[in-house]
């Protein structure tokens, strides 16, 4: 599924592979990740060729997400984080991935998230 670069406005994600070649979003938006609802655990990819930049105050919330489920964040070169924003699943940047402040990282159930950086730093 293609996503526009930018999203300035609150956004559903169901279970799938997702690709943008850079992803923004604006302050204040929630994303919304959907699963199917049967118990069963579901996956999100979303597959970025450049950067992810979300903006101060983005929410990920889930709805009908079962335990086990994944959400990964896929970023070919650097990840962003906006002050004050709630994060949920796992990051990996090809560079470097930084945080503003009041900034959480949670993953799915009573999995942790988790951020990664192939090349760079992960300053929180």
């Amino acid at each position: 599924i293609e996503l526009m670069t930018t999203i300035a406005g609150e956004k559903d994600f169901y279970p799938g592979v997702y690709h943008a070649s850079a992803l923004t979003t604006a302050a204040s938006t929630t994303l919304t990740f959907i699963g199917t609802g049967y118990g069963e655990p579901d996956e999100w990819l979303i597959n970025v060729d450049t950067y992810i930049s979300f903006g101060a105050n983005v929410t990920i919330e889930l709805v009908d997400v079962a335990q086990g489920s994944t959400i990964i964040f896929n970023a070919g070169t650097y990840t962003t984080i906006g002050a004050n924003s709630i994060i949920r699943g796992t990051i990996f940047a090809g560079t470097y991935i930084t945080t503003d402040a009041n900034t959480t990282i949670k993953g799915v159930g009573s999995d942790c998230g988790g951020l990664f950086a192939t090349n760079g730093a992960i300053t929180l």
